[in-house]
Formats: structure tokens, C-alpha cells, sequence
């Protein structure tokens, strides 16, 4: 399944979730939603021995703000609202006024409940360890 394909499922999803009649913006993965617009936030997944490290692109995205689950299927689910910034009228920006939504399936040795995060500098880390098994024994195969 490629990018467009996810993009175009979500988008379905979240048509089912709040009605046909959500506006689209014009960027292909930004949807608005009842509460204000929502942006598949960006992110970088990495894996090391001994945990995945998820690092989500949540600008103007704060601790109180970020809400994490994870499901029965391995999946982190970060949804980040975006603290409005106040300063004034933007003369430029690289981002919308939007929150940050994002679903991100790991392998099953992702350890979801031993999850931990934090946000700094509108980047949210989410470290998730992995479950510790035990070498398995091999099982013989006989002929019939």
C-alpha cells in the first residue's frame, strides 16, 4: 500500500467519523476537522537493539497537549493540539494553525505499555521499548 493509498483510507475514515461534509484543505494530508484542521504530523521511526524511538514533528505542540495511546493491534496513536501562539498576525509560517495527528503501526515486539514520552522544542519522542523473549529451542521435524 503506498502513501497515496493511506492518505486517501484516512481521509474515508475520517469522513465515516465526523460526516461526509468535512472540508478538505488544499494539502493532500490535511483534513478539517469539527474542532479546528488536523495535519498528519511528519515523523522519523528508528530502531535500536532495544527499543524504537518514534520522533513526531508536533510545532507548537506541548506536553499537556499531547495525547498518546496504543492499541491491541500495535499501534502508537499521537494526537498533538497546538497551543496558540498569540503574538500577533503571521506574516509567514511554515506550518497551519492546525493540531497534529498521527497512526503509526510498530512490529510486535514493540513494547507499548512500557511507552514513554516527551516533547521538546515542538518535537514529540516517543520511546518504546522491546519485549524482552527468550532465545527459542529448536523443535525437531520428523518425516511421516
Amino acid at each position: 500500500m503506498g502513501i497515496g493509498e493511506i492518505v486517501g483510507w484516512m481521509k474515508d475514515k475520517l469522513s465515516e467519523l465526523t460526516g461526509n461534509d468535512v472540508p478538505t484543505r488544499s494539502s493532500a494530508t490535511t483534513d478539517a476537522l469539527t474542532l479546528g484542521t488536523v495535519a498528519m504530523a511528519p515523523l522519523d521511526l528508528f530502531e535500536s537493539a532495544d527499543e524504537y524511538r518514534v520522533m513526531v514533528d508536533t510545532p507548537g505542540g506541548t506536553a499537556p497537549n499531547a495525547h498518546l495511546s496504543w492499541n491491541e493491534v500495535d499501534t502508537l496513536v499521537v494526537h498533538a493540539r497546538r497551543t496558540p501562539s498569540g503574538q500577533g498576525t503571521p506574516l509567514l509560517t511554515e506550518y497551519d494553525e492546525s493540531s497534529w495527528y498521527r497512526e503509526i503501526v510498530l512490529p510486535p515486539d514493540a513494547n507499548g505499555a512500557k511507552a514513554s514520552a516527551e516533547v521538546r522544542h515542538g518535537v514529540l519522542t516517543v520511546r518504546i521499548p522491546k519485549r524482552r523473549t527468550l532465545s527459542g529451542k529448536p523443535i525437531p521435524v520428523y518425516a511421516a
